[in-house]
């Protein structure tokens, strides 16, 4: 049990350490968000999951900092925050994982994982934050959208249902 713990916080130092070097090295920031409706008894014993185009202005950042798309480099997550719409006052420590990927518009069956989140703590929890994983997804950007798929492992069903709402900012990186 130790060692899962150490492994997790030099897991977390690393995507700390790499996501706010992206943050802090990023052109322009894009925002996103998604929601979703978590239903009364959904089984634990498989994945939930969902798949939702959204907004994602990448246009509007590359017209504000003048420059173009062949001068960004990377596109990646840097900050998420799941929590509840409407703040309803449901306990989310029944969600032991999250995982957000990005879908390749060209093949629906490529995805490249986002943000994630694993449980570790096991006190009540209003909101989540997710934590970014490295991969590029500029080339998954199509007309200002990008197609998220969203899965969830619970340990135990919703206790209710809800709505959920996912505020997501990726970084645009440009050649130095």
């Amino acid at each position: 049990m130790r060692g899962i713990k150490i492994k997790a916080t030099l897991l977390l130092g690393f995507i700390v350490f790499f996501s706010s070097c992206s943050r802090n090295n990023a052109l322009f920031n894009i925002d996103t968000s998604a929601c979703l409706t978590l239903v009364l008894g959904t089984p634990a014993d498989r994945v939930f999951g969902f798949t939702q185009e959204v907004i994602f202005p990448f246009s509007v950042g590359l017209n504000n900092q003048n420059v173009s798309e062949e001068e960004i480099i990377s596109v990646n997550g840097s900050m998420g925050l799941v929590f509840q719409k409407f703040r309803d006052e449901v306990n989310l420590n029944f969600i032991n994982s999250i995982t957000v990927d990005a879908i390749d518009p060209d093949d629906p069956t490529f995805s490249r994982e986002v943000f994630f989140y694993e449980q570790f703590n096991f006190n009540q929890v209003n909101e989540i934050e997710l934590f970014p994983s490295l991969p590029n997804i500029k080339d998954f950007i199509r007309d200002d959208r990008l197609t998220l798929e969203i899965e969830f492992i619970f340990n135990t069903p919703p206790p209710r249902t809800f709505d959920l709402s996912f505020d997501l900012e990726f970084g645009a990186l440009a050649m130095e």
